[in-house]
């Protein structure tokens, strides 16, 4: 890398640094440890334990006092302490994947009117869309939606705020999960809007997909 295209490179880092709220000091202090290291190298064969009368480098994550007095407790003699932040730039610039918030997965879901009943149902699309369907019937007087039913039925209200059970995708184990919190709420004797109970004698009452 030509000095003009390395003064270029190292401004950029500089000022995402500082915008990242970092200083443009620290990256010349970690510049100015890696060429005195880079020096070391080029001037000597020694390794790194023999340059430092024999001990080793151990390097421990930084807590602020905690580290210290671990650091403390380590033979001087025998090892040299360096501590890291967990924190890195690295990790503050790259992250590769984006969060996903459990209400835009499918799965499993179970939504309380304020009477106290409970509906469960699934969705092979996301919890926030199936939340908006069953909102829309209600408000559209369709009654296909049993959450929806009910509400028309009764005159009660939902919040359709989902407590979401399992996340899975559509397909057999979908359909048994539901199965399963049907079926759990039924023998608990809890107030069910849903009417049919599939498979009440199935083995897959008795696995746990938590």
């Amino acid at each position: 890398m030509s000095e003009i295209n390395y003064k270029k490179e190292l401004a950029t880092i500089k000022k995402i640094a500082v915008t990242n709220g970092y200083s443009a000091d620290m990256i010349n202090s970690l510049l100015t440890k890696k060429r005195k290291k880079h020096a070391i190298g080029l001037s000597t064969s020694l390794l790194p334990a023999d340059i430092n009368n024999g001990r080793k480098w151990c390097k421990l994550p930084f807590f602020q006092k905690l580290s210290y007095k671990i650091g403390n407790l380590i033979p001087k003699d025998k090892y040299k302490v360096a501590f890291y932040t967990p924190h890195s730039l690295k990790k503050s610039l790259c992250k590769n994947k984006d969060t996903i918030e459990k209400t835009n997965l499918s799965g499993v879901y179970e939504v309380f009117c304020d009477c106290g009943a409970s509906y469960v149902g699934q969705t092979g699309r996301d919890f926030t869309t199936r939340m908006k369907e069953h909102k829309k019937c209600k408000e559209n007087g369709d009654e296909t939606s049993m959450e929806a039913k009910h509400l028309l039925n009764s005159g009660h209200d939902c919040e359709f705020d989902p407590v979401i059970l399992h996340v899975a995708d559509k397909g057999r184990k979908l359909d048994a999960l539901e199965q399963i919190e049907i079926n759990r709420r039924k023998k608990s004797n809890k107030p069910l809007l849903n009417e049919l109970l599939y498979y009440t004698s199935s083995p897959l009452l008795s696995i746990d997909f938590h």
